[in-house]
């Protein structure tokens, strides 16, 4: 078998002569996840077991910049050297023709400690690793006799969660990570010496940003490509040159998905993926997909499904205590990226009300793993998003962009608080800000919803600054 390019390895692991990362597009995550590597430098010994990292989420979603930067910050905080950290991309032409080989990984890090010789037990970035046979095994060895500290990233949660859950169960920590949210892009805007063309409140920069996310998504290519524009006093949208680039993503995507799924009907998948991309922030029942494509009920959800796993949509069920009711009703789907979604809709941007709905949807899915449902009584009143009391804090949470308060949204929120008996509900709208209380004396508070996205966030992120500081 060809031996691996060296060269070619050397070339992707740079900070080997420099002793540092270029810089790039900050992202929230990577604080807890250089904290954690932090601490077990510190707390574990040589040679002993210790965790792993594995970051899953969607193509070009940056999980391979989030990796370069935790070793910036570590390389920074001299916890590790340049030569101590060691970055393989599995799908590079380093691996061509040895993805299949189980030894593969084994391969390439014997030689990378063969001719530097690391002092310390390094950091080991393996990215794209489920398109290598046999991946889990050689990581939990790994991890169990202490050769290195381990952060896997993965863009299907078909072939990579199934490897957590049973061969590394225990062993490593999981995390999504999601398209850029209103504040990072805040921050990158900062970074990239952003300065509005005048001067503007707290609330108003927020709900700028929220108005560029909700056109052009937050894949971080596409946001620097936005950033760099304004910071030259342009105003871009999806176009001159985005949307091929969202494309050409799309389709490498659904070329995995036909591949590994043998999927004989390409053109059936690129439809339903397509629709489901468009109706995001709506119920999407199978029946409807199998009326309007011509294609079986069982054929539908599987095509779901693999947009799912590949973390093209995600899927929200309605709330029941009864499982046989729960499984009957339709469930809600999300687009992950309005970029890509924008990118791919025959019909511009849509309803605004549905792109902040997938926005919120999207926060509340990064900030908590607790299980969030939609909500619709018997007598057809409806609140967005429930999550009942008991395991994490009750929610019961509408979207109503609108200039006023239609009075069934406001029903709907109330009916939902009354039935997970919580005393108080949240209504986000574009600009309308009140407290009030309704006629039995529950809480209803209305905010803006960029600024409500944006304390969401500052609340998780300073969640994490006080475990780094721990």
């Amino acid at each position: 078998m060809e031996p691996l390019d060296w060269k070619a390895i050397e070339r992707r692991n740079r900070w080997w002569d420099a002793g540092d990362v270029p810089p790039s597009l900050p992202r929230r995550a990577a604080m807890g996840l250089s904290a954690a590597l932090r601490r077990q430098r510190f707390e574990v010994a040589p040679g002993q077991p210790r965790l792993g990292f594995a970051l899953r989420g969607l193509r070009r979603v940056g999980k391979t910049t989030l990796m370069r930067q935790v070793a910036g910050q570590l390389l920074d905080q001299r916890l590790w050297s340049g030569d101590e950290v060691l970055l393989l991309d599995f799908e590079s032409a380093v691996f061509e023709g040895r993805r299949g080989d189980p030894s593969a990984i084994e391969a390439a890090f014997s030689m990378y400690v063969e001719r530097l010789q690391p002092r310390r037990t390094p950091l080991l970035l393996l990215d794209e690793v489920q398109v290598v046979e046999g991946w889990a095994r050689w990581v939990r060895d790994a991890l169990e006799t202490g050769r290195a500290h381990i952060v896997v990233t993965g863009s299907s949660s078909r072939l990579l969660e199934p490897e957590l859950a049973t061969v590394l169960v225990g062993r490593m920590r999981s995390t999504t990570l999601w398209p850029m949210s209103i504040g990072e892009t805040l921050d990158s805007a900062a970074a990239l010496g952003v300065v509005p063309v005048r001067a503007e409140t707290a609330e108003e920069r927020c709900d700028r940003a929220l108005a560029s996310v909700i056109r052009t998504g937050g894949l971080p290519w596409i946001v620097e490509r936005q950033l760099q524009a304004a910071r030259l006093g342009e105003r871009r949208d999806l176009g001159q040159g985005d949307e091929p680039f969202l494309r050409d993503i799309l389709a490498s995507i659904l070329k995995d998905i036909s591949t590994r799924h043998e999927v004989r009907h390409q053109r059936g998948l690129e439809r339903v993926v397509q629709f489901a991309l468009q109706q995001t922030g709506c119920e999407l029942s199978l029946n409807k997909l199998k009326t309007r494509f011509g294609i079986g009920i069982d054929q539908a959800a599987r095509y779901l499904d693999f947009a799912d796993e590949a973390y093209l949509v995600q899927r929200l069920e309605r709330f029941s205590v009864h499982a046989g009711e729960r499984a009957r009703a339709p469930t809600k789907v999300y687009a992950v990226d309005l970029g890509l979604r924008n990118a791919m809709s025959l019909h511009g941007h849509g309803d605004e009300g549905h792109l902040v709905e997938t926005l919120v949807h999207n926060a509340l899915r990064a900030d908590s793993d607790a299980k969030l449902w939609s909500f619709r009584s018997r007598q057809g009143y409806e609140c967005d998003f429930v999550r009942p009391p008991g395991e994490t804090v009750g929610l019961a949470l509408q979207v109503c962009v609108g200039d006023e308060l239609p009075e069934r949204e406001v029903r709907g929120l109330q009916v939902a608080m009354e039935a997970l008996d919580l005393q108080e509900g949240v209504i986000l709208t574009r600009h309308l800000r009140a407290d009030q209380r309704l006629a039995d004396g529950r809480r209803l508070l209305v905010r803006p919803a960029a600024v409500w996205l944006l304390a969401l966030e500052d609340a998780r992120r300073a969640e994490v600054a006080g475990d780094v500081r721990r």
